[in-house]
């Protein structure tokens, strides 16, 4: 009897082991979120003394921008006397070109600048998740072909590229007193000839 007993004894262990449920692997990485703060009130009309240097040529005024809806900002570019150079209206999923001035009204152009307004405008990336990180910080994201890294020193975002997985394209540079305002703002392109210089300014 004692030679039956441990067989089935074994036997049982066994399938106990076999048939207890196995955890399950996560479906996907744990990621946190980034945040760029600085065009994301609603009830603050941002406002720049703008420079916009493209293929030779130089345009100078003052830029408002403004926060018109959960997704979308709308950008106004206008001369000192208040004639209108460009007036668009940009979501990360959507775009309305209201005016542009004629300099500037090639595909190319208009193209270029809704990309780095929208990439100015984004307020949020998904990256990998960060354990309790603060102070001086580099974290990259990526989304289809895009690569993005998101620079920050002392908790203030100071800047965010854009590019391939081989090279970076443009770049966004902030600098700011607080974590809330940039005072400015300067967009660089590597591989075209279009760059963007803004200094806040109180009207």
């Amino acid at each position: 009897m004692q030679k039956l007993t441990i067989p089935l004894l074994a036997i049982s262990f066994l399938l106990a082991v076999g048939c207890a449920p196995r955890p399950k692997p996560s479906a996907f990485p744990q990621t946190a979120t980034v945040v760029n703060p600085y065009f994301s009130d609603k009830s603050q009309d941002y406002t720049y003394r703008t420079k916009i240097a493209v293929y030779g040529h130089e345009l100078n005024g003052i830029l408002i921008a403004k926060k018109i809806s959960d997704s979308v900002h709308r950008v106004v570019l206008t001369t000192d006397f208040g004639n209108t150079l460009l007036d668009f209206e940009i979501g990360q999923q959507s775009f309305r070109k209201n005016a542009i001035v004629d300099d500037l009204d090639r595909k190319i152009i208009v193209n270029t600048l809704r990309d780095d307004f929208r990439l100015l405008f984004r307020e949020t990336y998904a990256i990998p998740e960060l354990d309790g990180h603060t102070g001086d910080l580099e974290v990259f994201a990526v989304e289809g072909r895009d690569h993005y890294q998101i620079s920050f020193s002392g908790n203030k975002l100071i800047s965010i590229s854009k590019g391939s997985r081989k090279k970076e394209k443009v770049s966004v540079g902030f600098v700011s007193t607080n974590d809330k305002f940039a005072d400015t703002i300067e967009i660089h392109h590597r591989d075209i000839k279009l760059n963007i210089e803004m200094r806040h300014f109180a009207p």
